[in-house]
């Protein structure tokens, strides 16, 4: 279960890894659509959700994905699913929301977002827009998403930003899974960022005080 964060490389994620390599390891890919870029399910919707996508059979296993919050299915009585979740740094992603509302990106080209709004979008706005978003709140197709144009912002922007208690809040998370996640990855790698070293790791558990010695059966 992918639930994407906007502006954190989703579509290259979802198309690199999902829609690209579903065939080769037998997986399939879904894609969940909110009505009308909500965010949030209701309780009503989450029940079905989950009821649903458990007892679909034919589509085990599956990559689900799309811009929706956290569900947790134990409240409802079942184990969670495996999540993924990409965050990025606050101001980054910020600014990528602004540049990509102004003048959109090479995915969609030509569509008119209904909140681009004239040229000067308030970055003031855009602060509760994009930062408070909480989401615990083929050869010839590109996977990268390239928003169209970007210019860096100067310091008077940055400093107003960095100012505000929404995104400091969103920046000391992002600090707190950034230490966590390198924490984690070090431990379970011994270190090394070489694939191949990885996959040559050896074994970190044994087995052992195994009754009885033989199988009942043998």
């Amino acid at each position: 279960m992918y639930n994407r964060v906007p502006k954190t490389g989703s579509t290259t994620f979802t198309n690199a890894v999902a829609y690209d390599l579903f065939k080769l390891n037998n997986f399939n890919v879904i894609h969940l659509n909110m009505t009308k870029n909500r965010q949030i399910m209701s309780l009503t919707d989450q029940s079905e959700f989950i009821e649903n996508i458990t007892s679909w059979k034919e589509r085990l296993p599956a990559f689900y994905h799309g811009h929706v919050a956290f569900i947790d299915f134990e409240r409802f009585g079942r184990p969670n699913p495996i999540y993924i979740n990409i965050v990025r740094e606050p101001l980054e992603r910020l600014l990528s929301h602004y540049y990509f509302l102004r003048f959109g990106d090479n995915y969609r080209i030509g569509l008119k977002r209904s909140r681009a709004g004239n040229n000067e979008v308030c970055v003031e706005s855009l602060i509760c827009l994009v930062v408070s978003s909480f989401y615990w709140c083929d050869k010839n197709r590109a996977h990268l998403r390239y928003t169209k144009r970007k210019y860096p912002p100067n310091d008077q922007t940055l400093s107003i930003i960095r100012r505000n208690e929404v995104y400091q809040l969103e920046k000391e998370f992002y600090d707190f899974a950034k230490e966590e996640f390198q924490a984690i990855f070090k431990k379970a790698t011994n270190g090394t960022n070489n694939a191949s070293d990885i996959l040559r790791l050896k074994s970190q558990y044994h087995y052992e005080k195994i009754k009885p010695e033989r199988p009942f059966n043998s």
